[in-house]
């Protein structure tokens, strides 16, 4: 944050630094859950997906051994 406020030869200010610092930590933090959230989704959708075909094997199996 600093080094950008460097490059950029901004002047440098603790109360926009304070406030961007959080606010970049909070959009981290964010970017972090959502990813979170679309690999548990996604983990999900293949599990149903598994279970799915798991059990209509099973079921089929069961009517060739009753049929």
């Amino acid at each position: 944050m600093y080094g950008t406020m460097w490059s950029l030869d901004m002047r440098f200010d603790t109360r926009f630094f304070a406030i961007a610092s959080c606010m970049l930590s909070y959009l981290e933090l964010s970017l972090i859950d959502f990813g979170t959230g679309i690999r548990n989704l996604v983990n999900y959708v293949a599990a149903t997906k598994r279970i799915q075909v798991c059990w209509k094997t099973i079921r089929f199996k069961w009517k060739k051994i009753f049929l």
